[in-house]
């Protein structure tokens, strides 16, 4: 085989054996015989079917990168039905913007992504408020990354970000699009986890020649049974 399409094809036949283990096993068994009886015919084509190291070694890369780890743990944690209140703060000086809702968020693709979505009350006019987020950990990048959009803009907000040792204070540091100024303003979210039931969300902005600023202060505490 071409050794650039074997490159190419190597990563999906690895997550393909890599999902299909258990199913290919129980085949095996039940099949035994038939292949003791083509052992002979199998052999002839070892040599031909043998990986070099360097196909090996992009194999065990992308098992590396595919599979999920401890970090993926971590964001176990937030799987389930939740209900937030919190403040916006709009403007330095102003009262606060209060609000409150519900959250729901499942894991996804085998635990690898956690899907949230957030619901609440009207801030802006006639229209609930609907957000999602979609939140994972590249193995590789070793980077949490996080992109959300919701009804109440046109862009989206992406953000990548690391967790202390103890997997309860996550970091991000990403942008919000400005459409007044028409520029992305630099944000920082730091996520705390309280217990085993509450975490509190904070996101602050960091606008150009003005310090850091808290702008969003939400506790979110899990619904019993959720």
């Amino acid at each position: 085989m071409n050794r650039r399409i074997t490159r190419v094809l190597l990563p999906a036949i690895a997550v393909f054996a890599w999902c299909t283990t258990g199913a290919l096993a129980q085949h095996d068994k039940n099949h035994d015989h038939d292949h003791k009886n083509h052992d002979h015919a199998h052999g002839d084509h070892d040599h031909a079917g043998q990986m070099s190291p360097e196909d090996i070694k992009a194999m065990q890369a992308w098992m590396q990168h595919s599979t999920p780890g401890e970090h993926h743990e971590h964001i176990k944690f937030f799987a389930g039905n939740w209900k937030y209140s919190g403040e916006f703060y709009m403007a330095p000086g102003a009262p606060p913007m209060k609000s409150s809702g519900t959250v729901e968020a499942k894991l996804q693709m085998g635990g690898r992504f956690l899907v949230t979505h957030w619901k609440g009350p009207a801030m802006f006019g006639p229209t609930e408020f609907r957000g999602m987020e979609v939140l994972g950990y590249d193995n590789t990048k070793k980077q949490y990354h996080s992109t959300w959009i919701d009804n109440m803009t046109t862009s989206t907000a992406t953000s990548i970000g690391t967790c202390d040792e103890s997997g309860k204070v996550f970091t991000h540091k990403g942008a919000m699009f400005d459409p007044n100024e028409g520029v992305e303003v630099p944000s920082r979210t730091v996520l705390t986890i309280i217990n085993d039931d509450k975490y509190v969300l904070k996101m602050y902005e960091n606008k150009t020649g003005q310090p850091e600023r808290l702008t969003m202060e939400f506790t979110v505490t899990r619904v019993t049974g959720g």
